[in-house]
C-alpha cells in the first residue's frame, strides 16, 4: 500500500480531495490510514478499482503537465470551464505563482467549493470565480463577464475542459468551442477530456451508472474526428492520448501494462488561426 501511495503522490499530489467528500471523506481517510492491509487486499481483488484510481491520477498529471508547460512558455491565464472541485489554483500555486485561474461553474457547486476551502483555511489568492448557470445563461455573454474579472481575450489563455464534454449535447459542444475561441488570444491552448463515441452509444455499466445519477452520457468523438473538429474552430490538435498510452508514458513498468479501458482520452490543442468569424452564440451547456 505504501508503494502505491508513493506512486499516486508522484503522479499528482491531491491533498484536498477528502475535504470535498466531507463526512464520507473523513471516514475514508481513517480507513486508509488505520487499515492499510485491508485496503491493499481490497485493491488486490478489485483490480478495476485500482485502475480507476490510477486513471484519475494519470488524468490529473497529464493536465498538470499542460498547465506547467503553458506557464513555462509565458502563459499567465488559465480558464477552468466547468471547474467543479478542481484545486489547481491551490496545488500549482508554487509552480505558477503569477498565473490567474478563472473558474467558471454552476453557482451552487462554486458556493459549496468556496465554503469547503474556507473551512480548510485554504483560499487560492490567484483564483477568480464566476458563477454561471450553463442551463439558463447563453455563452455569448461569458467573454464579457470574464473581462470584467480581468481576463484579457487578446492574451494567451489555457482553457481546461475536464470531465465535461461527454455530458453535453452536440449544440452545446459547438457553442462551447466558439466561446473558447472568442476567449483565446495568440498562443492559447485547450486541454479537454472526452469519450469515444462507441462508449456513448453502446450499453455499459458506466453508461448505466451515470444515467442513474442524472448525468447521462451524450457526446463523444470517433477516432480521427477530433482534429478536424477543433481545426474548424482555429485549434490544431497537438496530442490525443488514451489511458494505455498515458500509462506507458507515466507509470512504472509493473503498472503500465495494466488492461486500462481505452475509451477515455485527454487531448491538447493549440490556437493557431482564427476560424471563419462566428459569434459565440447563446447555446447552453
Amino acid at each position: 500500500m505504501q508503494a502505491r501511495a508513493q506512486l499516486y503522490q508522484r503522479l499528482a499530489l491531491r491533498p484536498y480531495g477528502f475535504a470535498f467528500a466531507e463526512r464520507r471523506g473523513a471516514r475514508l481517510r481513517r480507513v486508509t490510514s488505520r487499515w492499510p492491509r485491508a485496503v491493499r487486499a481490497f485493491l488486490r481483488v478489485n483490480p478495476a478499482a485500482e485502475r480507476e484510481l490510477l486513471w484519475m491520477q494519470l488524468r490529473t498529471r497529464a493536465i498538470d503537465d499542460c498547465v506547467e508547460q503553458f506557464v513555462a512558455d509565458g502563459g499567465r491565464q488559465v480558464l477552468l470551464l466547468g471547474a467543479g472541485y478542481d484545486t489547481r489554483a491551490l496545488r500549482l500555486a508554487q509552480a505558477a505563482p503569477d498565473v490567474v485561474f478563472y473558474e467558471v461553474d454552476h453557482p451552487s457547486t462554486q458556493a459549496h467549493k468556496q465554503k469547503v476551502l474556507a473551512r480548510q483555511r485554504q483560499e487560492p489568492v490567484r483564483a477568480r470565480y464566476l458563477a454561471w448557470d450553463f442551463e439558463s445563461r447563453g455563452l455569448h455573454a461569458l467573454p464579457a463577464a470574464l473581462a470584467a474579472l480581468g481576463h484579457r481575450a487578446s492574451a494567451p489563455t489555457l482553457t481546461i475542459w475536464e470531465g465535461v464534454t461527454m455530458y453535453l449535447s452536440p449544440a452545446a459542444i459547438e457553442a462551447s468551442l466558439r466561446c473558447v475561441r472568442a476567449l483565446s488570444g495568440p498562443g492559447s491552448r485547450l486541454v479537454l477530456t472526452y469519450f469515444d463515441r462507441l462508449a456513448i452509444q453502446h450499453a455499459s455499466p458506466l453508461r448505466s451508472f451515470v444515467a442513474r445519477i442524472g448525468e447521462p452520457l451524450r457526446f463523444g468523438w470517433s477516432r480521427g474526428e477530433l482534429g478536424p473538429h477543433l481545426a474548424a474552430h482555429g485549434f490544431e490538435l497537438a496530442s490525443d492520448e488514451d489511458p494505455v498510452q498515458l500509462a506507458r508514458r507515466l507509470l512504472p513498468a509493473e503498472y503500465a501494462e495494466a488492461p486500462f479501458p481505452q475509451f477515455r482520452h485527454i487531448a491538447c490543442a493549440v490556437y493557431v488561426a482564427a476560424a471563419p468569424a462566428q459569434a459565440a452564440d447563446g447555446g447552453s451547456v
